[in-house]
């Protein structure tokens, strides 16, 4: 946030969903800002970029009334299911720290961050994401915190894999019933009306999606060029790697 001259936001950001101890025992502010709109997070191709989820059961009980969406997300590498996750090959993903000199593949050959809008009932998307990882069962005052990482699930909001292998989060078109996704997640359009779009990037805008590269530059990768193979795998999961060794560019 300070990068984004939005340095007031990042300093009084409180913890979502709200756990007052915790607050009380770190100093952390107690507030509503998560659930600000950062336009910068805001894509003007979706027609929904103004929005913010509300709570409800999209929150899956985790005690959030409201969040800011992100319409963009960082790209984690080629797969969240990998065994070394959350230790991931691409370039943002759970506490990541990434050097210029770890991204092999070369600063204009990397994608970093790309469009991904949030899903249709807002339950993924939030620019904040969630402090507390793991959330029993119970709801309310019963709800039980902790601060590990958890599971691949809770990176969703804001980081997203270029060829998922299993749920991620999603495993069916519809949160009840619908069709089983397509694994691996395949880059092509999508549709509000299947959560399985939200297993890889996608846009608004027509036959692809624009990403930032890790050297500043901004390409559109369409997405019959994506699906191309280099060296046995599509092009956009060889651009998602910072070191497979593979010659790849988005033309």
């Amino acid at each position: 946030m300070p990068n984004i001259e939005m340095d007031n936001l990042y300093k009084d950001m409180p913890l979502t969903p709200a756990a007052p101890s915790y607050s009380a025992q770190y100093n952390i502010p107690v507030n509503n800002l998560g659930e600000s709109g950062v336009p910068l997070f805001q894509c003007p191709s979706d027609p929904r970029n103004s929005k913010r989820f509300g709570g409800g059961s999209a929150g899956g009980g985790s005690g959030v009334t409201g969040a800011g969406m992100t319409f963009y997300a960082g790209v984690g590498g080629s797969d969240s299911f990998a065994p070394a996750w959350p230790a991931s090959d691409g370039l943002i993903y759970w506490r990541s720290k990434v050097k210029i000199n770890q991204i092999s593949d070369g600063l204009s050959n990397t994608i970093m961050i790309g469009d991904r809008p949030p899903d249709n009932d807002f339950g993924y998307g939030w620019w904040q994401s969630l402090d507390v990882i793991h959330i029993s069962g119970n709801t309310g005052a019963s709800a039980q915190f902790s601060w590990n990482f958890g599971t691949e699930d809770w990176e969703y909001d804001v980081v997203q894999y270029t060829r998922n292998s299993a749920g991620s989060p999603y495993s069916t078109s519809a949160t009840t019933g619908g069709t089983n996704c397509p694994f691996p997640s395949p880059y092509q359009p999508g549709s509000l009306n299947n959560f399985c779009s939200f297993n890889n990037f996608w846009s608004f805008h027509v036959n692809g999606v624009n990403f930032a590269n890790a050297d500043g530059s901004v390409r559109f990768l369409q997405y019959a060029q994506g699906r191309t193979l280099v060296n046995g795998k599509p092009l956009i999961v060889a651009l998602s790697t910072r070191a497979g060794n593979e010659t790849a560019n988005i033309d």
